[in-house]
C-alpha cells in the first residue's frame, strides 16, 4: 500500500512540475502569434529553454524503466522519485558529459553502509573528490539526501538516497603507501592494553596526537595499520583524546563495531576517570563544575587549534555555539596548598572540558600551555600551570581508567591504563602511592 502512494505522490509532484513547464510555454508560444519577429529576446529565450527542458522530461519518462541511477535495481516507486528528484537537472547530464564529468546520480545507501557520516561514505564511493570540495557541494545544496539539504557530517542510513551532482571524469589520486616504520609498529602495538575480535584498546602516550592536521602526519590513525592483527581493514577510532593527554583510547576493529562502542560510550554505564595534577588544592574536595563552553577562536601556534571559553551556565543559551558542559571532580592526595592529585570523571564530552574547567576554578592543569599559561590565576602558589623544580613541564593529564558494556558480549569490561614516564616521576616526587586510593573515588558518592 505506502508503495502505491509513494508511486501516487511522486507523480503528482511530477505532474505539478510538466504543468509549470507546459504553461511557461505555452505563454510563449502565444506571443509567436504576434509575429515572430515581435518576440522579445526574454520571450525567445524562455521558448527555447522551455522546449529543451520539456524535451529532455519525455525522453527521461521513456528511459524511466531503463534507469537505475548507479546500476541498482530500485523499482518503479524509486524510478519515479529519482525523475522528480531529478527534474530541476534534466538536461544538466549531456552539458557534463561534455565537460568530461559524470552524470547526475541517486545512490541508495546500501546494508552495511549505514549510520556513517555523509563525506566519509562520499570519500569510499568517490575517492577522487577532495573533502572540501565534498563540504562546499553541501553548503550549495548540489549533494542532497532524500531530497533535502544536509551538512557533510550529517549521518546517512540504510535505504537513504544520495544525490550525487556532476563530478569530474578523473581516476582517483594514487594512495601514496606511506610505510610505517618497524620502530612506529612496534611502539604502538606495544600499547595495546586490550584486544579480541572487535574491540582494541590502546594506552595512547603523551604527546602523540589521535588524528592527523596540517602539520601532523604521525598519529595514532596513521598507525593503525600495525593494529589489524591479521584483519583486512584498519580499527576505527571510537572516541578522541588531546595530543598531549595520555590513557585509554578504544578502537572498533570494524565499521559496525566502530559505530556500535561510539553508541555504548552514550550509555550511563559508561564510566571514563581521568587524573591530573592540578595547581593548587580545589575546594570542596568533591563537587561538580558545570561552566558552559563555548569557542573563543583563533589558533594558537603551540596550540591544538581553538581555545575553549567558560560561560556561566545561564549565559549558554544565549550565547550562539555554547554548550553545557559537565565535569566531577575529586582530591585524592593535596600537597599542601601547592598541589593536588584529582580524579576527574567528563559527565558530557566536550572540547578540552577537563581543562578549561579546572582553570577556570582556578586550579589550570600542571603542564597546560594553553589554560595554564603565566596569566592564569593559580590558586596555589600564584600564576601559571608549572610547578618548578624536577616537575616535568609535560601535561599532567591521563586517562586512567574506563568501564564500559561490550557491544557483542554484553559483558562489562574494565581498563587501567599505567601513568606514563613524566607523571610517574611526579608521582615519586610527591610520594604519592597509587594504592591509597580507590579506582573509582566517586563510586559511593552516586
Amino acid at each position: 500500500m505506502l508503495r502505491f502512494v509513494s508511486l501516487g505522490f511522486s507523480v503528482a509532484v511530477m505532474g505539478v512540475n510538466v504543468l509549470g513547464s507546459f504553461i511557461m510555454q505555452m505563454f510563449v508560444v502565444f506571443t509567436i502569434q504576434r509575429g515572430i519577429t515581435q518576440l522579445s529576446p526574454f520571450e525567445m529565450t524562455g521558448l527555447l529553454g522551455g522546449f529543451t527542458k520539456f524535451s529532455a522530461f519525455l525522453l527521461e519518462v521513456v528511459n524511466l524503466f531503463e534507469w537505475r541511477g548507479d546500476g541498482a535495481n530500485l523499482g518503479l516507486c524509486d524510478d519515479v522519485r529519482c525523475l522528480v528528484y531529478r527534474w530541476p537537472n534534466i538536461g544538466s547530464d549531456d552539458c557534463a558529459r561534455d565537460m568530461g564529468m559524470s552524470r547526475v546520480q541517486l545512490l541508495e545507501i546500501k546494508e552495511g553502509d549505514g549510520d556513517q557520516r555523509l563525506d566519509r561514505w562520499f570519500r569510499r564511493n568517490f575517492p577522487q573528490v577532495q573533502q572540501g570540495q565534498i563540504e562546499k557541494m553541501c553548503r550549495k545544496g548540489d549533494i542532497r539526501v532524500d531530497g533535502g539539504r544536509v551538512k557533510s557530517n550529517s549521518r546517512v542510513e540504510v535505504g537513504q538516497i544520495v544525490r550525487v551532482p556532476p563530478l569530474p571524469d578523473t581516476p582517483a589520486p594514487p594512495i601514496v603507501d606511506k610505510k610505517i616504520t618497524d620502530a612506529d609498529a612496534k611502539m604502538i602495538q606495544a600499547c595495546v592494553l586490550y584486544r579480541d575480535d572487535q574491540i582494541i584498546v590502546l594506552n595512547k602516550p603523551p604527546g602523540l596526537p589521535v588524528q592527523g592536521g596540517s602539520k601532523q602526519h604521525r598519529h595514532v590513525d596513521s598507525l593503525t595499520p600495525a593494529l589489524r592483527f591479521g584483519y583486512d581493514e584498519n580499527p576505527r577510532l571510537v572516541h578522541r583524546l588531546d595530543k598531549d593527554t595520555s590513557g585509554v583510547l578504544v578502537l572498533g576493529r570494524t565499521r559496525q563495531m566502530t559505530a556500535s562502542l561510539t553508541e555504548a560510550f552514550r550509555h550511563r554505564e559508561t564510566r571514563k576517570i581521568y587524573w591530573a595534577v592540578v595547581a593548587g588544592v580545589p575546594h570542596p574536595k568533591m563537587g561538580t563544575v558545570k561552566y558552559g563552553l563555548v569557542k573563543a577562536g583563533g589558533h594558537g601556534s603551540a596550540g591544538e587549534g581553538e581555545k575553549m571559553q567558560c560561560l556561566h551556565p545561564n549565559e549558554v543559551v544565549k550565547t550562539p555555539g555554547a554548550k553545557r558542559a559537565t565535569t566531577d571532580y575529586a582530591v585524592l592526595s593535596p600537597l599542601g596548598s601547592r598541589a593536588a592529585w584529582i580524579a576527574l570523571v567528563p559527565v558530557t564530552g566536550r572540547t578540552h572540558q577537563l581543562r578549561a574547567h579546572m582553570a577556570e576554578m582556578g586550579h589550570p592543569i600542571v603542564g597546560d600551555g594553553k589554560y595554564g599559561g603565566s596569566g592564569q590565576e593559580n590558586l596555589g602558589h600564584g600564576w601559571g600551570a608549572q610547578l618548578g623544580g624536577d616537575i616535568s613541564k609535560k601535561m599532567h593529564l591521563h586517562a586512567r581508567h574506563l568501564r564500559l558494556e561490550h557491544p557483542a558480549t554484553k559483558a562489562m569490561l574494565s581498563f587501567t591504563a599505567p601513568l606514563p614516564e613524566h607523571m610517574q616521576r611526579t608521582w615519586d616526587q610527591m610520594q604519592w602511592d597509587l594504592r591509597d586510593v580507590e579506582l573509582d573515588p566517586f563510586e559511593g558518592d552516586e
